[in-house]
C-alpha cells in the first residue's frame, strides 16, 4: 500500500513512532521497528497495512522510489 507520512517523532533511540495516512484514508501507527529506511514528514512511503486489538499498523515501511 502506499500513503503520505502525517507525523513522525524521531527520538534517540528506539522511541521513534509516526503515523502515515494510506490512500484507503485510514491511518496507520508506525514504530521504528517499521522502518526500512530513514523517513520524514510529508514523504510518500510504500507499506504493509495490518491490524489488531489496538487499531491500525504499518510494517515494512520505506519511501517511495520514483
Amino acid at each position: 500500500m502506499q500513503g503520505t507520512v502525517t507525523r513522525y517523532f524521531k527520538k534517540h533511540g528506539k522511541n521513534s513512532y509516526g503515523f502515515i495516512k494510506g490512500h484507503d484514508g485510514e491511518f496507520y501507527y508506525f514504530n521504528f521497528l517499521s522502518l526500512k529506511n530513514e523517513i520524514q514528514e510529508g514523504e510518500k512511503v510504500n507499506f504493509n497495512g495490518d491490524k489488531n486489538d489496538k487499531g491500525l499498523f504499518a510494517t515494512e515501511v520505506k519511501t517511495c522510489v520514483i
